[in-house]
């Protein structure tokens, strides 16, 4: 994970006059990350301290290790992506051409954001985020500990 996406993060948050009322109200944005290392490291106390000297409140939450049902958006999003371009390249290979009609990155590139924007609609996505209100409080209240199924 690189460190300038906080800032980049913040100041779209920052921009946003539905985020500028939550601010001035005292309510911030809590991020979400798993226990890998490279978050752990981008979180770092040195880190969070420094940016809160620029004015940027960041508030990491890490949830257990392996958890994607803490993790939905993310997780639904990247299968829904990756489902629909295999798809699209098994349609390449079909024509007989091979890949030869994706002959640059770009070209992969663009198939793979037209995947990504047909198969995240933000309905999906807002179930996701809305699912995730109740396990969070759960994994608040037990310390970041895993919580039983029927809370996730």
């Amino acid at each position: 994970m690189q460190k300038d996406v906080f800032p980049q993060i913040w100041e779209a948050l920052k921009s946003s006059p539905a985020w500028l009322a939550l601010l001035a109200a005292g309510v911030y944005p809590y991020f979400s990350l798993d226990n890998a290392n490279v978050h752990k490291a981008a979180m770092s106390d040195e880190y969070v301290k420094e940016m809160a000297k620029k004015g940027m409140r960041l508030e990491p939450i890490y949830v257990p290790a392996y958890s994607p049902d803490l993790h939905k958006v993310i997780e639904h999003s990247h299968a829904n992506t990756t489902r629909a371009f295999k798809s699209e390249l098994r349609k390449c290979l079909l024509k007989g051409g091979g890949l030869r009609e994706l002959k640059e990155i770009p070209d992969f590139w663009a198939v793979l954001q037209v995947c990504f924007k047909e198969q995240n609609q933000p309905t999906s996505i807002d179930l996701d985020v809305q699912s995730l209100n109740g396990t969070y409080s759960k994994v608040l209240k037990l310390g970041g500990g895993y919580p039983a199924k029927k809370f996730r």
